[in-house]
């Protein structure tokens, strides 16, 4: 069996507590092996697909924010240190022509 040569990206998430953090729904594919009808078993397969359409889209909406605010920070950071250079740059001159 061949590897698959991509690896999938890792998904960002964000803390407990956030207020954007996504809601997950609690695990209930448990099984107990017993016998289902075909009603309950469409019903069982149906809302074991909905858990995990949900967990997905929680988990890409966490990934899309969390991915914002790190290019913000980012962002900042390097505003923040361009400011710094040109500061440190204006002070050295000043203190070389006194």
């Amino acid at each position: 069996m061949a590897r698959s040569t991509q690896q999938e990206e890792k998904k960002l998430s964000l803390s407990l507590g956030d207020p954007e953090q996504g809601f997950k729904q609690p695990d209930l594919s448990f099984d107990d092996g017993w016998a289902r009808s075909d009603e309950e078993q469409e019903a069982w397969d149906k809302a074991r697909g909905e858990e995990e359409e949900s967990a997905k889209a929680a988990e890409e909406h966490e990934h899309k924010v969390a991915s914002e605010r790190l290019a913000a920070r980012e962002e900042s950071d390097k505003a923040q240190a361009k400011a710094a250079e040109k500061e440190q740059k204006t002070s050295t001159a000043s203190t070389s022509t006194s």
